[in-house]
């Protein structure tokens, strides 16, 4: 049996990122199974996690914008999924997330948002500057 984390590893592997991306956006961040949404979030973030996120940036700002607003879902699940894109993505771009995000985001999820990012940046340690002589 496949489900849809397998599809839409399968579909990263013979197509074109972008595409496959643009489409998940589009299709299964606005699918009406709660479940199915949380998996393709979960995938996203691991694809970002594996390829950084120089691909999300050619999603347009509408469908990433939707991310936002699945933030303020009642499901666990898909809360969490935005979290763990957003962090992901947030490592990449910094504080450009916020430009990216725009005013989609409310004020109880951007509250939660902001503390993960801070774990987020206190585990991130500067490399050390090389002294060459």
């Amino acid at each position: 049996m496949i489900n849809v984390k397998n599809l839409i590893k399968l579909c990263f592997n013979l197509y074109d990122h972008r595409k496959v991306l643009e489409l998940v956006f589009k299709f299964g961040l606005t699918s009406g199974n709660k479940k199915s949404i949380a998996e393709v979030l979960e995938e996203v973030a691991i694809f970002i996690s594996n390829h950084g996120s120089d691909l999300i940036k050619s999603v347009k700002n509408e469908r990433y914008k939707l991310i936002c607003t699945l933030g303020d879902m009642n499901d666990r699940g898909i809360r969490e999924g935005v979290l763990h894109v957003l962090s992901e993505d947030y490592k990449t771009l910094g504080n450009a997330i916020w430009d990216r995000l725009g005013k989609e985001i409310s004020g109880k999820f951007k509250t939660v948002l902001e503390a993960r990012l801070k774990t987020i940046t206190t585990n991130f340690v500067e490399p050390e500057p090389t002294h060459t002589m």
